[in-house]
């Protein structure tokens, strides 16, 4: 129950955005499978000096544990507070909220549509999620308004809340796991083929060399013969543009 309603942190800003609140997410996925949040809130003052963490219900349970730290800078005009949740395991984010799953070499994460929230302004500009996983985005959906870049998924319309989002990230920096595939099945192939130059006088690859050499002189010729149809066809070689010129030579003789 604890780690939902941490995991609200998230979602909570968000509610309060009709009262004037600008409200900034940012959420990080490590590679050790730990994730860590903050959140800034700032919202003009009212007549009541309410304090950081009186906005978080059930906030200071927490604190005494340090998973939540409190930056309060607020004015006598302007309430800014930055609410950091510290590293912690992912199993920890859990449903209604947003969950985050290790699965193979990426991170899925996922949050389900939250429809009490459908009263938020989605044209509003106060409000911006963003989670960064340890790698590249792999995949975003094409509903919640997601936008990919390097790293980072963003969203700038509470919206994605209500619609809910699932997004997908590499779980290390670096090539994926099909390009890896891609890469060896090269090194692979280009190995055959050095081995192929380097031993073609070989009794046993003389014969595989002769018929791979032979094959690539068929494959360059029809290239080539293919190439010199198409220029002939476009009016654009030599021989072509004179042979054409002949004709309506003769034809232009003829028509005298």
């Amino acid at each position: 129950m604890k780690g939902k309603r941490l995991l609200a942190l998230i979602l909570l800003p968000c509610a309060i955005l009709l009262a004037g609140c600008e409200a900034s997410t940012q959420m990080q996925i490590y590679g050790n499978d730990t994730y860590s949040f903050s959140t800034h809130l700032t919202q003009p003052r009212t007549t009541q000096d309410i304090e950081c963490k009186d906005q978080i219900p059930g906030i200071e349970d927490y604190l005494k544990t340090s998973q939540v730290e409190i930056k309060d800078k607020s004015t006598d005009q302007v309430s800014d507070c930055t609410i950091t949740v510290k590293a912690q395991h992912i199993s920890q984010a859990k449903k209604p909220f947003v969950t985050i799953k290790h699965i193979g070499d990426s991170y899925v994460v996922k949050l389900a549509p939250v429809q009490s929230l459908d009263f938020l302004d989605a044209q509003t500009d106060q409000f911006r999620l963003t989670i960064t996983f340890p790698g590249p985005v792999l995949k975003t959906d094409t509903y919640s308004g997601a936008t990919a870049e390097g790293n980072t998924v963003t969203w700038t319309t509470p919206q994605a809340l209500v619609k809910g989002f699932e997004v997908r990230g590499q779980d290390h920096p670096g090539i994926t796991m099909n390009q890896k595939w891609g890469i060896g099945f090269l090194v692979i192939l280009l190995a055959l083929i050095v081995a192929l130059v380097v031993f073609r006088k070989h009794p046993r690859i003389a014969p595989i060399w002769g018929k791979l050499a032979q094959a690539g002189k068929k494959f360059a010729g029809g290239c080539r013969s293919l190439f010199l149809r198409t220029l002939s066809y476009l009016d654009l070689g030599g021989s072509a543009s004179g042979h054409s010129s002949k004709h309506s030579r003769k034809r232009r003789d003829k028509g005298k």
